[in-house]
């Protein structure tokens, strides 16, 4: 019985490996670019209500893309990409401070950066216009490895859908209050300290490619991608004190990003 399994796992190697010669398996290299829409998804800023509105949130990515095609139907696509993203706020810190505001919003991290801290029973506040806007800004090296599946890519256009995970490492992270950047340095520690060295994301595209010659192909695709872990890193401790740095009971902080990414690759032959 064993012999007689190993025969037949034999075969089916052998017949994989007919097919996938045959079916004309190619290689690409090419570079993308992708303007993007981006967010940080905490849905107690979203219901922070008047004290926090989130606002239109602009960011880019770039960088190089790797494929290998098994056929003209199936293949594994692996990018490099550096990728600005982040949020935007605006508030009152009067209205957090005195009207009952949820203090697990951002707009806590507003109330620190601004020197007050919250609390009942603090009734000043440094500025007569507490009028504020407020934004985060993440840059991470991004590496997506994806499950890609076309309509028949020989053709001169084509559609196609790529969906797979993404890996995120952590480059650097700002964080600015009415326009300019705010600094830990009193506190011993920076922006980065805030936000976790990597994360998880999960990634979809869903596009075209048009070929300009038999070699060069031009991809068009709508980009999403959501976090599957937190951006933020709640265990941070502020350094000479006992106190994290978000409030304990925040929710989590995923990114989000949808853009339109725009590529331009070159096949390496077929095998």
């Amino acid at each position: 019985m064993k012999k007689l399994f190993n025969f037949f796992t034999i075969l089916a190697f052998l017949g994989c490996s007919t097919y996938f010669v045959k079916a004309q398996s190619s290689v690409e290299g090419g570079v993308i670019v992708m303007p993007q829409f981006t967010a940080l998804l905490n849905t107690q800023d979203f219901a922070a209500g008047k004290d926090l509105d989130y606002s239109l949130t602009t960011g880019f990515a770039g960088g190089l893309s790797g494929a290998y095609n098994f056929n003209n139907h199936v293949g594994i696509e692996i990018n490099l990409i550096l990728s600005s993203q982040g949020e935007k706020y605006k508030g009152n810190l009067n209205y957090y401070k005195f009207n009952g505001a949820d203090t697990t919003s951002y707009a806590s991290i507003v109330a620190f950066q601004a020197g007050a801290g919250y609390s009942p029973s603090n009734q000043s506040w440094p500025a007569a216009d507490t009028a504020f806007t407020a934004k985060v800004s993440l840059t991470y090296l991004k590496i997506p490895i994806l499950f890609k599946l076309t309509s028949n890519s020989d053709k001169s256009a084509f559609f196609y859908m790529n969906i797979g995970p993404e890996f995120n490492i952590l480059v650097s992270a700002t964080q600015t209050l009415n326009g300019s950047d705010f600094s830990y340095s009193t506190y011993n520690f920076t922006t980065k300290q805030l936000y976790k060295s990597s994360g998880i994301d999960l990634v979809l595209n869903l596009g075209a490619g048009f070929h300009l010659s038999s070699n060069l192909i031009l991809t068009t695709q709508i980009n999403f991608d959501y976090g599957l872990t937190d951006a933020e890193n709640k265990s941070f401790v502020i350094p000479g004190t006992s106190s994290h740095a978000f409030p304990s009971n925040r929710s989590t902080n995923p990114n989000g990003t949808a853009g339109l990414r725009l590529g331009l690759a070159y096949k390496f032959g077929s095998s």
